[in-house]
Order: C-alpha cells, then sequence, then structure tokens
C-alpha cells in the first residue's frame, strides 16, 4: 500500500537562491514501499510442523495456539490440517502417515511431496519448542489479520468521502479492529470439565427421580425416553412425510373454544381444542384432496366418521397401542378401541344464571323439592320467567364453560330427565334433537364414553358421582 502527497511536488517554490526559503532543504515526504510482504515467519511455521511431526506432545501444546488459517503458506496449512485429521483419530501423525493421508486428500503433490514432510523434521531445532514456535505463528498471523484491516479501513475513508454516512464508516472501522482483537482471544475448545460436570449432574438427578425426564415432556413416550423431554437451548423440529397428516371429509365437525367449526373451515391460526381437552393454534392447512379412496368409519356410540384411506388413527386392539391407517383399521373392525377425548380444559365463565339451574328448568323440572333447594343454592330466580326465555333450550355458551360448570349443567340435566335402568346404564329421554345434541356434547367433552339409540335416547355409564342416584 502506498500513501502519496496529493499536493505532488509541483508546488515547490524555487527562488533561484540556494537555500533561501524554498522546499529545497525540508527532508522528503517518507513513502511505503511497494511489494512488501505481509508479516510471516517461514522458519517457526516449518518448526511448528516438524515438531508436530516428532512428538504428540508438541500436538496437543501447538493445537491450543493456533489454527490452520494461521499459518502464511497454504501447504503449510494443509500439513497442519492431515497432523490434526490423525490426532483427532488417536492415529500416529509422523512423516509417513502424514503424507499417506495427503495423498488421500490429493493435496501431497501441492505441498512439495513426502520429502518435504522430512524437510521440516530436519528444521526443528527440538520437538520440546513447539509451543513457542507456535506463539510466534499466532501473533504473526495477528499481525496480517491487523494489516488487512487496515486496508479495509483505508477503503471504508474513501467511501465515505464519496457520500456515505460518516458515522457508519467510523463503526465499520471500528469493527475491524474488535474483530482482530477478538480472534486474538477467542478459544474454539472448552475444557473437559465444563461440558462433563453438568451431564453427570444431570445423570444423577434423572437417575433420583426414577429415570423421569427433568426437560419438558412432548406427550410422546417414545420420544422422551430418547431425548429425556425439550431443554433450554435446544431447536426442536417435528416434521411429517407427506400424507400422513389428517385427512377428514370437509364436514367433519371440530370442536372449538367457543363451539364448533368444520374442517373445509379451518384456517390457519383458528383455535381448536386437541386430544387431551386442551386449546391448540391451527398451523399449517393443505389444499383440498380430491380423488382418494374414503371410508365411512362408524363407532360404537352412534357417530360416524368420513377419513381417507391415509388417515392415521391411535388404536387399542387386546390391550396393545398402535397406530394405524383407516385402510389397516379395516382388519380391526369390533375389535379396535379408541379412547375418548379428555375432558375439555376451558376457563370458567361469568353466567347470569347458575349452570345447574339453568339446565334443571330447560329440562322442565320445577316441582321437585331436592329440585328447588339446588336451584336456590344458586341463587334466587324467578322461575317461570327463566323457564319462559330458555323454551326447553339451553344457550350454547354453558356448553364451554369450565369442568365443574359443566358437571354442573349435566347434573341439572341429569336430575330432570334422566333414569336408571336395571343393569345400571343412564338413560336420558330427549324431546328434541337439540337436547339430544346438548346431552352428547356434555358427556363427550367431559371424557364419558355414551350410546346413542336410534330414537334420540343416550346411555351413561360412568364411575362418577354425578351419576350418583340420591335416594
Amino acid at each position: 500500500m502506498a500513501v502519496v502527497d496529493d499536493r505532488g511536488h509541483g508546488a515547490r517554490r524555487d527562488s533561484g537562491r540556494g537555500g533561501s526559503g524554498g522546499f529545497d532543504d525540508e527532508a522528503p515526504i517518507p513513502t511505503e514501499e511497494f511489494g512488501r510482504q505481509p508479516p510471516q515467519d517461514m522458519a517457526a511455521e516449518q518448526s511448528v510442523l516438524g515438531g508436530m511431526l516428532l512428538s504428540k506432545d508438541a500436538i496437543a501444546d501447538v493445537v491450543e495456539k493456533i489454527r490452520p488459517a494461521d499459518f502464511y503458506r497454504p501447504a503449510h496449512q494443509a500439513v497442519y490440517d492431515a497432523i490434526l485429521e490423525l490426532y483427532g483419530k488417536g492415529e500416529p501423525a509422523d512423516a509417513v502417515t502424514v503424507s499417506a493421508e495427503l495423498e488421500r486428500a490429493g493435496e501431497l503433490r501441492r505441498v512439495g511431496g513426502a520429502p518435504y514432510l522430512h524437510t521440516l523434521i530436519s528444521t526443528v531445532p527440538t520437538a520440546a519448542n513447539a509451543g513457542y514456535y507456535a506463539e510466534i505463528v499466532a501473533e504473526k498471523a495477528i499481525l496480517r489479520r491487523l494489516v488487512e484491516a487496515g486496508t479495509r479501513i483505508v477503503q471504508f475513508g474513501y467511501s465515505g468521502a464519496d457520500g456515505q454516512d460518516v458515522a457508519e464508516v467510523v463503526d465499520r472501522a471500528q469493527a475491524e479492529v474488535y474483530e482482530v482483537t477478538e480472534r486474538r482471544t477467542a478459544e474454539d475448545y472448552v475444557p473437559l470439565e465444563e461440558l462433563l460436570q453438568p451431564t453427570m449432574d444431570e445423570i444423577d438427578s434423572i437417575a433420583s427421580r426414577g429415570g423421569l425426564s427433568l426437560g419438558v415432556p412432548t406427550g410422546f413416550a417414545d420420544l422422551d425416553k430418547l431425548t429425556n423431554g425439550l431443554h433450554p437451548g435446544q431447536m426442536i423440529i417435528v416434521a411429517a412425510r407427506p400424507g400422513v397428516g389428517k385427512a377428514l371429509s370437509l364436514d367433519t365437525p371440530l370442536p372449538t373454544p367457543t363451539g364448533w367449526t368444520t374442517m373445509g373451515r379451518v384456517a390457519v391460526g383458528d383455535k381448536l381444542l386437541d386430544a387431551h381437552g386442551r386449546p391448540t393454534t391451527v398451523v399449517a392447512a393443505t389444499d383440498v384432496m380430491t380423488e382418494r379412496p374414503c371410508y365411512e368409519v362408524e363407532f360404537a356410540d352412534g357417530n360416524s366418521i368420513l377419513a381417507d384411506a391415509w388417515h392415521e388413527w391411535a388404536i387399542e386392539v387386546d390391550g396393545s397401542s398402535q397406530v394405524v391407517t383407516t385402510e389397516g383399521m379395516c382388519a380391526h373392525v369390533g375389535s379396535a378401541f379408541i379412547r375418548n377425548t379428555k375432558p375439555l380444559e376451558l376457563p370458567r365463565k361469568r353466567f347470569a344464571y347458575g349452570p345447574y339451574t339453568v339446565a334443571a328448568l330447560a329440562g322442565m323440572a320445577f316441582d321437585d323439592p331436592e329440585i328447588g333447594m339446588r336451584i336456590d343454592a344458586e341463587g334466587p330466580v324467578d322461575v317461570m320467567t327463566l323457564m319462559a326465555d330458555l323454551g326447553g333450550r339451553i344457550p350454547y355458551e354453558y356448553l364451554r364453560g369450565s369442568i365443574a360448570q359443566r358437571r354442573a349443567l349435566l347434573a341439572g340435566l341429569l336430575d330432570a330427565r334422566a333414569t336408571v335402568d336395571d343393569d345400571g346404564w343412564i338413560t336420558v329421554p330427549a324431546a328434541t334433537r337439540h337436547m339430544t345434541a346438548v346431552v352428547a356434547d356434555l358427556v363427550a367433552g367431559l371424557g364419558y364414553p355414551y350410546r346413542r339409540s336410534a330414537t334420540g335416547w343416550l346411555r351413561v355409564d360412568a364411575d362418577d358421582d354425578v351419576f350418583t342416584v340420591h335416594h
């Protein structure tokens, strides 16, 4: 790099009087020499590599101080890489093995052949000083980076003169200098103790908890066994092959925190209720698929669903859990069991009237003294006015209350209309299709199984005190 005086020497005065006030008597402006080599020490580089070829201990000393890019000569970088490759494998690194490694990498001729490796060995005074030689190489590398940074800073200066923001130019110049110092202090290794101790602590903690994961469980038991759950600092990407998602007909009803929607109306960002009864957000939706073989799957509770042949189901057959496609489930008709969803976990809502009161009066039960006592317990109400307002129907918002509120709603319906069969089944007659849907929604949303008759009656068999008959 040459820095020149833009004024040139044409501005020099010459009055014809030797040394009388002109520039002839002043010292010339010093300039940099052209063609100067960047800082480097070839003897030190050769001594480092020669020491590493002679002693395994020298390799351990050198690897902590320099990186391949710290060598000025590319051939030395290749030799250093080959030595580290063998050292990392636990294999000896001498002139013969390094020569073979370079030959496999196609680098032997570029470094000067096998004879140059012996030249490196003969050059080093003693392998014991390899660490000191490495420090010389590292210092020269830092100086080279400093020269490179200075060159770029000069370019930034001219860029600022061309109209770039001066503050931005200064920031970039400072960043170049900081990068040189950061490379000088940075280390690409960590003491084994720092890595091993946290791992041993985690193993001890897992063992003390009976092998249970300390991370956040995913809910997939097999995955949690492999990963011990999700941990801070991890980026977990869950993906599936095309064709293994949910493929249901567009009119399939799907529960939401506020009611119901259909498969065809679901969009990204919508809230649905998952199999665990918790709200979840739709993060992707595929285009409508056509011309695919479909099956109508009928369940024991009288419901049915239309799914394509590759829709996947989590079923139980003879106590064994498995995942099968709709097509594969055909082999288990009558024996496959699909668990009900968990109770829908929804927040408590503020209602104008108590859930039990609304259900009992919608079921036209107001003259039973015990029912009247429970209505009174939820607060004062004008029975006849409320019954007229309800008209035998239950407002849908009550079906999305909390679990406790929906249990009270179900208790009111059962007290108003249910009977107990001789075999212990609870039968709920429904005067209207609306009431049939309400009871089915309530029972299923609380995680209870039920069966629907052709005439609209519902039969429930569940071990819960909400179904207990009081005499």
